[in-house]
């Protein structure tokens, strides 16, 4: 059975994919973490950055 953590940390993985409408994956560690946002073409990294220059 996953831990709390583990749960929160995978709704906040499919939170964030939800909102990037791409496939997210987070990798937590100890002392922080990463999140790897998968795309499949150019024109999907040109959407992801599109909405990122959105968040200035």
């Amino acid at each position: 059975m996953p831990s709390e953590f583990d749960v929160q940390a995978k709704q906040l993985e499919q939170e964030i994919a939800q909102i990037l409408e791409m496939t997210v994956t987070l990798k937590i560690a100890k002392s922080g973490g990463s999140v790897m946002i998968h795309f499949n073409s150019y024109e999907e990294m040109d959407d992801l950055l599109d909405k990122l220059r959105l968040l200035k």
